[in-house]
């Protein structure tokens, strides 16, 4: 049983990769089917605001054409019965202009003028007006001329703010002189247009002033006292069914719209629904839904799609492509068993190599510097002694020696132990280090001496003035673990080629001059050339 385990363990890496590779199939399969249908909303949002836009172009060629009758009005006056019919005739309003079902011009009229208009309207082609309902008011908006027109047009005489919706659109136009639909309502039987109950209809007014003519685009265009001035309104009747198949057309057989009155959040209206007149069938999926609001003309109409783009067809879920996908991901999963495998040999075979490497440069390391401070020791520094010579015979300039040995270093050792007269000699170091430059060389020779190679001087009295420095640098007090230690340097210089032209008469003399240092007293220096002292 544990051979079998043990057997079997080196197949857990395969089975991880194929099971990942399932994962990723069913991963990519969704996020494409995800992507799937986001282009489909993209696309049925598309849709929608094209036909909303369409349905918004049609109400304003409708605005357009009450402006015009508005003109006609204006420049005429009432126009007469004859001149009225004759214009709505040219308008062809079923072919160019399909969903209006009625233009015409309501006259205002006070109480106290009804008898004159009455006498007005009887004597110029309506011998049995009569002005229908409207008693008690001040004002009042019979219908005057009204076209598609036939004999005895019940809507003649009929007073327009008697529908309560569709009297405040015309006081609001009359007001801000405006163009202004009205809330849906349903016409009774004597109202304008076909006696049918039950259809929502649609108002759209504009008012008609005395004088000159107001630009309904431009609010302040009418005077203070413009319901003074006020002769009537303009409107337009259509019914929002008729309305949208008109403008709409023939919707997709996947996509049902419904038109409200109202905004998406406030109580609504059904203004349409077009599966009252073309169902719609899903085939068990879950439709999408756009809704779209239009603001037209003082009133906030909501368009509600529900359905699918043009371009739908239904997927199913087994198909080539995802058989595809699972093929190339299990294809993957093998690939990634063998990549794993080479990885891990070249990952092991890295470590290995860094492993050497940092070996070899640490024996290198070992090899050339001094391993307690870190700094060269005596074969580092005769390499670069050499290199130095080489370097200042070529180019003709001076390098200097200074060598270094510490006063008083045996005692530290002998009272406060070695490991203390090891930090003294790191301390000696970082000291050192820190007067020389990047250029220079500080290497230990052993014990407590030390050398320093500028390999660039002006001068001797460079040199000088660099032991000068240093001597004065390990006379200050070091404080090693709470002990606090003096020492000093005698430190012994040689230049070159003043004081010689190989690296063994640049030594010898270096160092002579250090055991003079010695001899004088020590915490000082001595250069061939001259000695010196701290102070």
């Amino acid at each position: 049983m544990t051979s079998l385990i043990l057997r079997l363990r080196h197949w857990l890496p395969a089975a991880a990769a194929i099971a990942l590779s399932l994962f990723i199939a069913v991963f990519v399969w969704g996020t494409r089917q995800d992507r799937y249908h986001n282009d489909l909303a993209v696309d049925f949002s598309f849709e929608a605001r094209e036909l909303s836009t369409r349905l918004q172009d049609r109400m304003t060629a409708y605005r357009q054409i009450l402006r015009g009758a508005r003109a006609v009005a204006s420049s005429l006056g009432v126009p007469s019965k004859a001149d009225w019919d004759n214009y709505i005739t040219n308008l062809y309003l079923n072919i160019d202009f399909a969903g209006i079902q009625a233009i015409g011009y309501a006259n205002r009229v006070s109480a106290a003028g009804l008898d004159v208009h009455l006498a007005r309207m009887r004597s110029n082609g309506y011998p049995a007006y009569q002005v229908s309902a409207g008693e008690g008011r001040e004002f009042l908006a019979p219908v005057v001329r009204i076209g598609p027109s036939h004999p005895d047009n019940p809507a003649i005489g009929l007073d327009l703010l008697q529908q309560g919706e569709l009297q405040s659109a015309m006081i609001r136009s009359a007001s801000d002189a405006v163009t202004q639909l009205s809330q849906p309502l349903i016409l009774r039987t004597g109202d304008v247009g076909a006696p049918v109950a039950g259809p929502k209809h649609v108002f759209m007014v504009q008012p008609l002033y005395r004088a000159q003519p107001v630009d309904l685009t431009d609010a302040n265009a009418a005077t203070p006292d413009r319901r003074d001035k006020l002769s009537g309104w303009m409107f337009a009747l259509f019914q929002t069914s008729e309305l949208v198949a008109s403008t709409l057309g023939a919707l997709p057989a996947n996509m049902r719209l419904r038109m409200f009155a109202g905004t998406i959040e406030s109580t609504q209206t059904l203004l349409y629904d077009s599966s009252l007149v073309q169902p719609v069938e899903w085939h068990g999926q879950r439709p999408l839904r756009v809704a779209n609001q239009l603001d037209i003309d003082g009133q906030r109409w909501t368009l509600v799609f529900e359905g699918f783009p043009r371009a739908y067809a239904n997927q199913s879920i087994v198909s080539g492509e995802l058989l595809a996908i699972v093929v190339i991901c299990l294809l993957f999963g093998l690939s990634a068993v063998l990549i794993t495998v080479a990885l891990r040999n070249a990952a092991r075979l890295q470590r290995l190599t860094l492993a050497l490497q940092s070996s070899n440069e640490r024996y290198q390391f070992l090899a050339t510097h001094d391993v307690l401070t870190g700094v060269a020791n005596r074969f580092l520094f005769q390499d670069r002694l050499n290199s130095a010579l080489l370097e200042a015979k070529r180019y003709e300039h001076q390098f200097a020696l200074i060598y270094i040995d510490l006063d008083h270093f045996k005692p530290v050792n002998d009272t406060l132990g070695h490991h203390v007269g090891d930090l003294l000699l790191i301390e000696v170091t970082r000291r050192l280090k820190y007067l020389l430059r990047d250029s220079d060389l500080l290497a230990r020779r052993g014990g407590d001496e030390f050398v320093v190679l500028l390999t660039k001087v002006g001068s001797a009295v460079d040199a000088e003035n660099v032991a000068e420095k240093i001597c004065a640098e390990l006379a200050l007090p070091f404080v090693l673990q709470e002990h606090t230690v003096l020492i000093s340097g005698s430190l012994g210089v040689a230049v070159y080629p003043d004081n010689g032209t190989d690296s063994e008469q640049l030594i010898h003399d270096a160092d002579q001059c250090m055991y003079r240092a010695k001899q004088e007293g020590r915490n000082r220096w001595v250069s061939v050339r001259k000695a010196g002292t701290t102070t």
